[in-house]
């Protein structure tokens, strides 16, 4: 049987270190475009660092009140949204009066 495209053992080499020189490139490009705060947590991990339940966190993801990335069909949560959840999540938990809703008398912090 003939092969219709017959490749050299230093074609393929060649070719594997061009394949490697541009997957390296393209690897630190992406790495120096996002930024070193760029931490991500998982739903569980957002639960037990609050002390909440991955119940109420996944709440605040349908609600839309905590934004996530979704990576197949998983989600992470970063350090710049978490943040910002929480202290929304804060504010709204304090009436005008100064007193904390029952939401908070629970322990739900």
């Amino acid at each position: 049987m003939k092969h219709l495209l017959s490749i050299e053992s230093a074609d393929l080499d060649q070719l594997a270190d061009l394949v490697a020189a541009r997957v390296t490139r393209e690897v630190a490009e992406l790495l120096q475009a996002q930024p070193e705060s760029a931490e991500m947590f998982t739903v569980s991990e957002v639960a037990v660092r609050f002390g909440i339940s991955e119940r109420t966190i996944r709440r605040a993801i349908t609600s839309g009140a905590l934004h996530v990335e979704r990576i197949g069909r998983s989600v992470r949560i970063s350090r710049e949204d978490l943040d910002r959840w929480k202290s929304q999540r804060r504010r709204t938990a304090v009436k005008n009066d100064g007193s904390y809703n029952n939401a908070m008398k629970r322990g739900n912090k």
